[in-house]
């Protein structure tokens, strides 16, 4: 099935109008292509989590003091930057040093959208906030989320999505390992997308989604 379905039935809209739908999906599906076409949309404003890992990353000394004590200076640019692409290659190469790192950046990631989802309903102005969150069901579904969207796509798609983007078959599938399964994030979604298809089928179906949305956020 393509396109955009309901999975469960959700909770009520907030009676104040403002709806938080965290996107979420494996690796490749294909949750920032989605975002990204439903940000065009009036009302909806755009937070990505993994924007929010790579400012930790690059400019926050706690996380670059921890960092480079646990890993040193293998994962260093010759500036002495982190380089992200080797933090990456070690971690997704062992479950406890990716576990480490996501115990070290999680708690400041979740404050972080969660300061900036409060922010955005106190502005105004705003009827849907996606906050686009690749671990969801790992970390578990924040306090703040109104809603959940997952968005699923055939491993073979995914796999050569990933080797477009420049990541190498190999280096993919352990990604994919790492993460949870589809039927994992399908259980905690209200909407499912399936992005098997090109971008136009993949925009009517974040039209539909849109809609309904913002029928739930104007009720």
């Amino acid at each position: 099935m393509r396109g955009e379905a309901p999975h469960r039935s959700p909770p009520a809209s907030p009676a104040s109008g403002f709806v938080a739908v965290a996107v979420t999906g494996g690796i490749g599906a294909g949750k920032t292509s989605l975002c990204r076409i439903l940000r065009r949309f009036p009302g909806v404003v755009h937070v990505d989590a993994d924007r929010i890992v790579r400012g930790l990353l690059s400019g926050n000394p706690v996380v670059y003091r921890d960092i480079h004590a646990r890993c040193g200076p293998g994962v260093l640019r010759a500036d002495g930057r982190l380089d992200r692409t080797r933090l990456a290659a070690r971690v997704f190469g062992d479950r406890r040093e990716l576990r480490w790192l996501e115990d070290l950046l999680h708690p400041r990631v979740q404050g972080s959208l969660m300061r900036k989802v409060r922010a955005l309903k106190r502005r105004g102005g705003v009827g849907i906030v996606l906050v686009e969150i690749p671990l969801l069901a790992e970390v578990g579904v924040p306090s703040w989320c109104d809603l959940v969207v997952t968005v699923e796509a055939g491993e073979a798609l995914r796999l050569a999505r990933l080797e477009r983007r420049g990541v190498n078959a190999g280096e993919a599938k352990r990604r994919m390992v790492r993460q949870t399964t589809d039927g994992t994030r399908r259980a905690k979604a209200d909407f499912i997308i399936r992005n098997d298809g090109d971008f136009e089928e993949l925009e009517k179906g974040a039209r539909r989604l849109w809609e309904r949305l913002f029928l739930r956020e104007r009720d």
